[in-house]
C-alpha cells in the first residue's frame, strides 16, 4: 500500500508528518482526513478553527494529492477529490 503524509499548515508554516499512513488509495485518504477533521473538531472549538490552516497531504513522492482547509471542519462532506 503507498504511504500518505497529512502535514498540517499552520499561519504559512508547514509541520510535517514524518511518519504517514499506507491507505490503498485516494478513497482511503479522503476517508482518513474524515477523521482528522472530527479529531481537529473535537480539540478546537469550532469558532477558533483558522482560515489560515489547512492539511496537506502528501503521497510517498512527494506529491501533494490533497489539499483542506481546517475551516471545512464545519462541513466534513465537503471533503471530496
Amino acid at each position: 500500500m503507498p504511504a500518505y503524509y497529512f502535514h498540517v499548515r499552520d499561519h504559512g508554516t508547514l509541520i510535517r508528518d514524518s511518519d504517514g499512513i499506507d491507505l490503498p488509495d485516494l478513497k482511503g485518504v479522503r476517508d482518513e482526513i474524515r477523521k482528522s477533521v472530527l479529531s481537529v473538531l473535537q480539540e478546537v472549538h469550532a469558532g477558533d478553527v483558522s482560515r489560515d490552516r489547512e492539511f496537506q497531504i502528501e503521497d510517498a513522492f512527494g506529491r501533494i494529492v490533497l489539499v483542506v482547509p481546517f475551516r471545512l471542519a464545519h462541513a466534513p462532506a465537503a471533503v471530496a477529490c
